[in-house]
């Protein structure tokens, strides 16, 4: 098995998660707002107030389609220069939905961007070590 080989297979690997990842997303959703109960759509009524409906946007559009785009042409798995930036990409928009799925609950107006500094120093912190 050669370099490109291995690009490829986990580029290929990346594109399926991808892929799984809007699927069950998409369906825990559907399958929660189309029940209607308030006991359960509560969550993501929280998640529209604010600057939660955006951040919902970026996730949507950068953590599935951008990657999902992208990773579909054959030559783009093939190079360590375009995979790089795209492994990077999908590491900050789940960084993102983390953030999306625990923070709404302490701070239900928006994104504290105050506190900003403490997530992204764990992080680098996290990338040091």
């Amino acid at each position: 098995m050669t370099i490109p080989d291995t690009f490829y297979f986990l580029g290929s690997l990346l594109f399926a998660f991808t892929v799984f990842y809007a699927y069950i997303h998409f369906s825990q959703y559907f399958i929660i707002w189309n029940a209607n109960m308030p006991e359960e759509t509560f969550w993501y009524q929280w998640r529209e107030r604010g600057t939660w409906f955006d951040i919902g946007m970026v996730i949507i559009f950068g953590h599935f389609f951008v990657p999902f785009l992208t990773l579909l042409r054959i030559d783009v798995k093939l190079s360590l220069s375009i995979m790089t930036p795209v492994i990077c990409w999908a590491w900050l928009m789940h960084f993102i939905d983390i953030c999306f799925n625990v923070l709404p609950v302490p701070n239900p107006g928006g994104f504290p961007t105050g506190w900003i500094w403490l997530p992204v120093g764990c992080a680098a912190l996290m990338l040091v070590f």
